[in-house]
């Protein structure tokens, strides 16, 4: 690679909600406004991944699509906006029909985005 080429290199999208989860971590722990913006845009990337998997009624892949290209559409946000929108989100994946334990590691990490956001709200 020559002096001054960017590199791009493509993160695996993930396939199932555990890997989802850990998309949405990445980007709740993502600093600064070129890191969370990347972290942002991958995640919605994720979404609309995570919208092509069987056992999903069309109304659930709806909203994953919906939510991805928010991310998509604006990657760019304040920290505060972005973990509030983030466990909204979370929030709403919680009334699929999901397994408990993904239901379980759902509530805990809304748990803890609440946690981040109580400081300023």
């Amino acid at each position: 690679m020559e002096v001054g080429q960017l590199r791009h290199v493509r993160a695996p999208r993930v396939r199932d909600w555990v890997a989802l989860l850990d998309s949405a971590r990445r980007l709740a722990g993502a600093t600064g406004r070129l890191l969370s913006a990347r972290e942002a845009s991958e995640y919605g990337l994720d979404l609309l991944a995570l919208a092509e998997t069987d056992g999903l009624t069309g109304q659930q892949r709806q909203i994953l699509l919906m939510h991805g290209e928010m991310w998509l559409v604006r990657p760019r946000w304040e920290r505060e906006e972005m973990i509030g929108l983030l466990g909204k989100q979370l929030e709403t994946y919680r009334r699929f029909s999901l397994s408990p334990q993904i239901g379980a590691e759902i509530d805990k990490f809304t748990g803890e985005l609440k946690e981040l956001r109580a400081p300023g709200f």
